[in-house]
């Protein structure tokens, strides 16, 4: 929530005061003025977001107690055994995790891209 605010505090007032000026209402100004710019910043926390979820590992372990529950990182340890594991089920399995954070990215790619880039040009 912290990294969304400080990118929020970062938009300069000129960009409201403007869309005043030229008649906005403060739902506008938050629409076709505010949202646009934060659009950047919201993927950049949505894809962190999502990483983090997707790969928690502690909670899940101390709160799911059904196996038919279970999340992909929890179900990767079933491939190790007490003295053995499966290392090419292990590895496939890690890389099929992976697909979903490879499409987000993929798809939020072009916002954080931008984000990027629109914080090099100078006023």
């Amino acid at each position: 929530m912290a990294l969304l605010v400080s990118y929020i505090n970062t938009i300069p007032e000129n960009l409201d005061e403007a869309a005043i000026i030229d008649g906005c209402s403060q739902i506008q100004i938050i629409l076709r003025v505010i949202m646009p710019v934060i659009l950047p910043g919201m993927a950049a926390v949505m894809t962190y977001c999502f990483m983090r979820s997707w790969n928690e590992y502690l909670f899940a372990l101390a709160f799911l107690t059904s196996t038919n529950r279970k999340t992909l990182p929890l179900g990767l340890t079933q491939f190790f055994g007490e003295y053995t594991a499966e290392w090419g089920s292990v590895m496939a399995a890690a890389a099929i995790t992976t697909v979903p954070m490879i499409v987000l990215f993929l798809l939020v790619q072009t916002q954080l891209v931008s984000g990027l880039t629109a914080g090099s040009v100078k006023q």
